[in-house]
Formats: C-alpha cells, structure tokens, sequence
C-alpha cells in the first residue's frame, strides 16, 4: 500500500508580488501505474475553487462547471474510490466508488466540493491509468423557445441596460446577497423560469416598473431570466436592471487595521501601524495629501481619506505593505457553507502620466496558512486616472472558500521608470456578510 501524497501543482501567476502562494494550484494531471494486483495508491485533492465560475454560456447550451477528480487512460480493471479526508489524514465518509474495465472510453468522474481536501484511493490489475483532479463540465440546451435568444450571463450586482425589441433571455445565477431585481419601465415584464421553462415567478409593480423577488429558500438556484414586452409599440423600451440587496445575518465593520495610514507606527522601520513591509519587497512610504499632489483640501475631507496616504518607496521599482486578519470563529459555519462575502474596496492612484500603477488584493488561508484563493482589486495607472493626480475608489466582492481562517490583505505600489514612485493607496476596506438565512 502507497502513503498518501498530497498532490497540486505549480503555475505562473498572473497577480501581482512573487510570493510563493500565488503559484499554487489544487490542479493536477499524473500519470501512474499499479504494478501488481495487490497494489493500492493514495492521494489527497482538495477541490478546485469555482467561486464565480459555475456557469458558463456558449451558444444555444448552458455549461455547470463542477470541481471534480477524473480517471482515464486505464490499461486494466480499475478500482476508484474517494473519501473525505479527516483532519489526521486518514479516510472519512466514502464519497463514492467506481469501478471500470480496461479501455474505457468514458473517464470516471468523481464530483467533489470546492477548497475540501478528499482521499483517493486507487487499486485494481496491473496497468497504467491517468488521475486528473480539476474541472467536470456538464450542458442542458436551452428549451426551444430560448435558442439563439439567450445572450448574456447575469453578474449579481452588476447593472445591465439594454434595448428590448422583441423576448430576451439571461441566465440567471442566484446569490443569497441578494432579494431579487428590479426595472424601471413599465412597458417591460420580468419571469423567472426554470431551465425547463416552468414559470418560478413574475415581477410585480413597484411604481416605475417591476420588481421579481428571489425567495430565500432558492438562493442557490441558476435560473433564466425573461425580460418580455407589454406593448407592440415601434419604440422599444430600455431595460435597465437593478439588484435588490438582502438583509444579511451578521455584518462585520472593516477588518483592516488602520486602513487610512492615519495611526503612526510606534517601532523603526514601521512607519504604519498594523501593517508590515513584504518579505520580497520594499516598504512602502507614508505621504500626506499635500505632498502627494492632491492638494490641502482633500487632505482635510474625510471622504478623501483624511490627511495621509500610502505611497510607493522612491528608488524602487515595487513596494508594499502586507497585514494578517484572523477570522473568528462566529463566521466558520458561514463560510464553510458558502454563505459569507468578502467586499475588499480602496481608493487607489497616483499623479503625473508616468508609468506609476497601485494595487490591492486579499489572499485566503486555512488554518494551516494553506492558500485556498485570492481576490483582486483593478490595479489604477495613469490611464483609468486619465493623467491625473487623484484617487480612483474600486471594490470587488466575492464569497469565501471554505475552510478560510485567515486573510492577507496586500498593497502593492508599482513603477518601472525611477527614481519617484507616485502611485498611492487609501481607505483599504474588507468586510464580511453572512446570509446564512437566505
């Protein structure tokens, strides 16, 4: 019998900072061979994280991208059977076993849970065979009356406008963070559909148009949206779609400690309290408003982010600063069930039309500081500020992986052309939401 490994593997990454997390990747393909009949192997995989991933769209079909470990290849009779994996590293609760002759043309596909770590075991005749751990891909067309008609994929949160000629169709992917969407125009009537297209429910009037509600029991559901017309007229109305937030069970303030660079750092070399200067960069420099360009007056205005700021280190072409949030324990059951959202915002920029860019992201670990999955705000350069010396205020949101315990909130200041560097950062803010309840 084999001892289990623990198999991923390593890829160029495409963030910013060259810590060795960013490299790191649950994905893997490995050939193998059992070499006697009494022969067994041993692998530990944690599922690929899908968050934001589920659903894709191509043509007339749907795709459900599910995490998954995959055998094929295999020269003999093979024996597939997963496990969760306990914390001590032995096998837990059987997942599921197949068993498959020689030659088969179908791989066997094992469905797993994203960010959970599982036992693999193999055994069989002697022979090769090839273990894939990473992503399942199933379709279902759309009912008749859809084809060619469905279009987009709906981002939650995200505003869409668009003209409405005749019927339209969007795949609806439900998050609990919110309680449903909205229009602004009459002329235009909102259904919820199942893929099969029974009728889930109808937008009702809200006084300007119609708000479909998306009851709490069926937040985990990927539906279709029709958007359709009450009138014939030759003018067509403009959907403008809003999304309804939900109340969540449990909101946390901001983690970040000082995330205005306003509290002074008491030691050397620690110029902001809180954060700690990158092990493969730089430290990066306090600055006020005033001597960053942005003038007195935004110094003084608190939406600016109040009298200071951080800044990139003169004479180095990056810089950054890092900070370590534990989670508490309140948020473990959320999380694990996929029902808590991080929103990471800052206001991020710089001066002058130099090559000057800042950046922001949050890095997710267990326990065991084991990386599980990060996010990214848009980096701000000279273009997105247009030439200006000014902040640029960004934000993104995504649910947590399970298993987060902690996350690594980084700053990262950038310029290849020395010796100043003049990108800035201020207002670093991550919260968290719980719609456990939804």
């Amino acid at each position: 019998m084999s001892q289990a490994r623990y198999q991923y593997s390593f890829t160029l990454g495409s963030g910013f900072g060259s810590i060795p997390i960013e490299a790191f990747s649950p994905r893997f393909t490995i050939d193998a061979t059992l070499h006697h009949a009494t022969d067994v192997d041993h692998y530990i995989v944690r599922g690929v994280d899908l968050t934001g991933k589920q659903i894709g769209l191509t043509g007339t079909t749907i795709l459900f991208n599910t995490p998954a470990v995959m055998l094929y290849g295999n020269d003999s009779r093979v024996d597939l059977q997963v496990f969760r994996l306990n914390p001590d590293g032995t096998a837990g609760l059987p997942v599921k076993q197949l068993v498959a002759d020689s030659c088969t043309p179908e791989a066997l596909v094992v469905p797993l849970e994203s960010n959970v770590y599982y036992l693999v075991r193999v055994a069989g005749a002697p022979g090769r065979y090839t273990l894939h751990n990473g992503v399942d891909t199933s379709s279902r067309r759309h009912p008749i009356k859809m084809r060619d008609r469905v279009y987009e994929v709906l981002h939650p949160g995200e505003p869409i406008e668009n003209p409405v000629r005749y019927t339209q169709y969007y795949v609806f992917p439900a998050d609990a963070a919110f309680a449903g969407v909205s229009s602004d125009d009459p002329r235009i009537h909102l259904r919820l559909l199942e893929a099969n297209g029974d009728v889930v429910s109808e937008g009702e009037p809200n006084g300007t148009g119609e708000r479909l509600r998306v009851r709490a029991g069926d937040a985990d559901r990927t539906r279709m949206l029709e958007v359709g017309r009450r009138d014939a007229g030759e003018q067509a109305p403009t959907l403008r779609l809003a999304w309804q937030p939900a109340e969540p069970s449990r909101a946390s303030g901001n983690l970040v400690a000082n995330p205005g660079a306003e509290t002074l750092g008491e030691g050397a070399g620690t110029a902001f309290a809180g954060w700690t200067a990158r092990e493969d960069l730089a430290p990066a420099r306090l600055l006020s408003y005033e001597d960053g360009g942005l003038g007195a007056a935004a110094g003084g205005n608190p939406a600016r982010g109040g009298t200071r700021l951080f800044a990139g280190a003169d004479g180095s072409e990056r810089s950054g600063l890092r900070q370590v949030v534990a989670i508490g324990p309140e948020w473990r059951a959320g999380i694990d069930a996929g029902r808590v959202k991080a929103r990471l915002s800052a206001l991020l920029g710089g001066r002058g039309r130099g090559d000057e860019s800042a950046a922001a992201k949050v890095t997710y670990l267990d326990d065991r500081q084991r990386p599980l999955g990060n996010l990214a705000l848009p980096s701000i350069g000279a273009r997105e500020r247009k030439g200006e010396a000014t902040l640029v205020a960004v934000r993104a949101n995504e649910y947590l992986p399970a298993g987060t315990a902690f996350i690594v909130v980084e700053l990262e200041f950038g310029r290849v052309r020395l010796p100043s560097n003049d990108a800035f950062a201020d207002n670093v803010e991550l919260t968290l939401a719980d719609y456990s309840t939804r």
